[in-house]
């Protein structure tokens, strides 16, 4: 019996998914459980797979288009068989799934499995997504102009995007955004909308920290990121504000303290989280970030490794970078931005110039739950412990 490939639901809170690539091609056979295709997600490739025995007969969606969780994103079927009844399935699920209006016989009919047949000025019908004709309806396009790039020579979403922005500026390259970068996009906009946002900084003498690394961070393969996630989870015990979250009038105070670190993984960011931070000791916290970035950058984080973050950092300091204001990864309540470590002269020590290393710390704040006074003494803190680091990140400590 023919069965319907759908966008699959692989988290509580997944709406919709990216066909980020097909791995077989429409004629070919396919077992039950083999992977046909990859979804992308919230920053996570995930394997689709048949769900019956048979031959892929037709895919409905193209590469990199986004659509909602239950859409048909293609047919398995018997060589043979009867396709009518998985058609009128398809066309009744896109329509519920993709949340489009009321629309006529003409536009969507039974037999065009997920796609419409979208009425082009009063003499021709192609075969249309289900979004496209929404969209072309908000717009007033005509769709005899939009050429189409979906299977089969489909117009999808992205075909009347791109009609849409034709004409207006013929001197630019247009390139679509990646479901990653979708995904980044819309997290920050909404950061920024969503909270009362500012940052402080301060200039943080770290020249015993300098001295520590120097003595034990290649024995113990340590970094500097290390030590300010292991300081950090000292000191959000004491500021809890800073590991929590705004709910309605309530502020969530976290008991869990799991730090997000942001990782450019091949021009990808993400943001792995150490959970438990407040349990683990610096060699611990070292080897769990390693073994994060490691897989972040192979594109094999699971999905667990990137939930449940409390507090953020991101470490620019290797870049040469002096100072940048981070965006507050929501729900979280801050974000701590960590720089470059510069040596400066100050003073001489028996007749020779001294250095003295410093490292400016930013620190973004959600204003609604954080006031400036206490964000000052929150670096204060860090400043002090990056003084003592013997203490600091003794075993057990």
């Amino acid at each position: 019996m023919a069965e319907i490939i759908t966008m699959p639901k692989f988290g509580l809170t997944m709406e919709e998914g990216t066909l980020a690539k097909w791995l077989k091609e429409v004629g070919q056979r396919v077992e039950k459980g083999e992977a046909v295709a990859e979804v992308s997600t919230e920053k996570i490739t995930n394997v689709l797979e048949a769900p019956t025995n048979g031959i892929l007969k037709e895919i409905y969606v193209a590469e990199g288009e986004t659509v909602a969780v239950g859409t048909p994103l293609g047919v398995v079927a018997g060589e043979n068989e009867d396709l009518s009844h998985a058609e009128a399935q398809a066309v009744t699920e896109s329509t519920i799934n993709n949340n489009n209006e009321d629309v006529s016989t003409g536009e969507l009919a039974a037999g065009d499995l997920n796609y419409g047949k979208g009425t082009v000025g009063n003499h021709l019908e192609r075969i249309v997504s289900p979004m496209a004709i929404k969209l072309a309806k908000e717009m007033g396009v005509d769709l005899s102009q939009v050429k189409g790039t979906g299977p089969g020579g489909r117009v999808i979403k992205a075909d009347v995007q791109a009609y849409l922005n034709q004409g207006h500026m013929e001197n630019i390259d247009r390139i679509r955004l990646d479901d990653h970068r979708k995904i980044i996009a819309k997290k920050m906009y909404d950061s920024l909308q969503q909270t009362a946002q500012f940052t402080i900084a301060s200039e943080i003498d770290v020249t015993e920290l300098v001295n520590y690394h120097r003595d034990q961070g290649k024995k113990e393969n340590t970094t500097y990121t290390d030590y300010i996630i292991k300081i950090l989870t000292k000191i959000l015990r004491r500021f809890p504000e800073f590991n929590s979250s705004l709910e309605g009038e309530e502020v969530l105070l976290k008991k869990e303290i799991n730090i997000g670190i942001a990782v450019d993984a091949g021009g990808r960011l993400i943001v792995p989280v150490i959970h438990n931070c407040n349990d683990l000791d610096l060699l611990q916290i070292a080897a769990k970030r390693k073994d994060l970035v490691e897989r972040a950058k192979l594109n094999s984080l699971k999905v667990e490794d990137i939930r449940g973050g409390t507090f953020t950092i991101s470490n620019l300091g290797m870049m040469g970078v002096t100072f940048f204001t981070p965006i507050i990864n929501i729900p979280e309540s801050a974000i701590l931005g960590v720089c470059k470590i510069v040596g400066k002269f100050e003073g001489q020590e028996d007749s020779v110039p001294a250095v003295r290393y410093k490292m400016n710390l930013c620190l973004t704040v959600d204003h609604r739950i954080i006031d400036g006074a206490m964000a000052a003494r929150f670096l204060q803190e860090i400043a002090g412990m990056m003084g003592s680091p013997q203490e600091t990140f003794r075993r057990n400590g």
